[in-house]
């Protein structure tokens, strides 16, 4: 789910949630887990990083109402997204290119109930790219909310048992040859990755 946070509650009544939501697909390929590392293709001189709270699904469902999303929802993860920025900069129909490169969404550090969070949406999503805070907000503040984002994706394709939902992001961190970009999320353990830009990696001979 992209464009999924407003910058602040008072904010949040300017948005029209008639309109759909921006969102997108990411392979399996682009999988990654903790202290993996990122890789910068050499297609991209511009690359993203963000942080973002993961739904996992926990029971097969198609067609749901928000009402029944806590349901079919297991629990929680950490999630960072990754995007080839300047690829999707030249024409936003390449939004599944510069989504989708190998190691572009790294997932963990652990699996987190339902059960074990007592209220979600006070939860505080951060963004750090080398140790420094570059965007936070509270999952209060999403556009769509969590069981929105179940309902709409279940009304477009049948979800599965281990199916995970990016929910959106605070905000992107522009990601460089040796940089760690970490995803904090209250209650859960930090998801930090290492960033290794192809393009500088010595080519095979």
């Amino acid at each position: 789910m992209g464009f999924n946070y407003a910058a602040s509650e008072e904010k949040l009544k300017d948005y029209d949630r008639a309109i759909d939501p921006v969102s997108f697909l990411k392979p399996a390929t682009a999988i990654i887990g903790p202290d993996d590392s990122i890789r910068i293709p050499k297609q991209s001189y511009k690359t993203t990083a963000e942080a973002e709270l993961a739904v996992v699904i926990g029971e097969t469902c198609k067609d749901i109402e928000p009402d029944e999303a806590i349901n079919v929802i297991a629990g929680y993860t950490s999630a960072i997204d990754v995007t080839a920025a300047d690829i999707h900069a030249a024409n936003h129909r390449y939004l599944m290119r510069a989504k989708s490169f190998d190691t572009f969404c790294s997932i963990g550090s652990e699996f987190i109930t339902k059960e074990s969070i007592s209220n979600v949406k006070s939860l505080q999503v951060r963004t750090l790219l080398n140790g420094n805070v570059q965007h936070e907000n509270t999952v209060s503040n999403m556009i769509y909310d969590i069981a929105y984002c179940v309902s709409f994706f279940s009304k477009v394709m049948t979800l599965h048992p281990g199916d995970i939902i990016l929910t959106g992001t605070p905000g992107p961190a522009v990601i460089e040859d040796g940089d760690c970009i970490e995803c904090q999320i209250e209650g859960m353990l930090p998801l930090k990755n290492k960033v290794k830009d192809m393009k500088k990696v010595p080519q095979q001979i």
